[in-house]
């Protein structure tokens, strides 16, 4: 099966999930791809004492605060469910268990990006991935 979107977001996380409510807000037709499991997985298999270093009014996502003391330290399991929050809130179409293999452009200067189970073609391709991760990052699109 073949998906066509006008941009692929690569990472569920935060910035992944905020690139999608500004694509969305653009009425850009996008997908947004995550090798996890669950939305915040990543968040939730830290270690257990885990507490940002940031307070929720900073931690937050556009167009939705995190609930609570918005000078308290948030818990990883709360930003977990946050982002999983987000996501339904905002209806982002995330697609989990889906890890990007290659990209490469064609002629006609698409990226074809070959993934487990098909194959997407888009005009920009964003990298919305954590810090420790390789970063994949197109500047095709410009947000104004």
């Amino acid at each position: 099966m073949q998906h066509n979107v006008d941009v692929l977001v690569i990472g569920a996380g935060q910035a992944g999930l905020a690139m999608g409510y500004y694509l969305k807000q653009k009425n850009i037709l996008f997908a947004i791809v995550g090798k996890e499991d669950r939305i915040g997985d990543v968040w939730r298999n830290r270690y257990d004492s885990l507490v940002l270093f940031t307070p929720r009014w900073f931690s937050s996502l556009p167009g939705m605060a995190l609930m609570g003391d918005q000078n308290g330290y948030p818990t990883k399991d709360e930003i977990a469910d946050y982002l999983e929050d987000y996501a339904q809130k905002y209806e982002l179409p995330v697609h989990l268990n889906t890890e990007v293999q290659r990209g490469v452009t064609s002629v006609k200067g698409l990226y074809f990006l070959g993934l487990p189970w098909q194959y997407r073609r888009g005009s920009a391709l964003i990298g919305g991935v954590g810090d420790d991760a390789e970063y994949l990052i197109n500047d095709i699109l410009k947000i104004k």
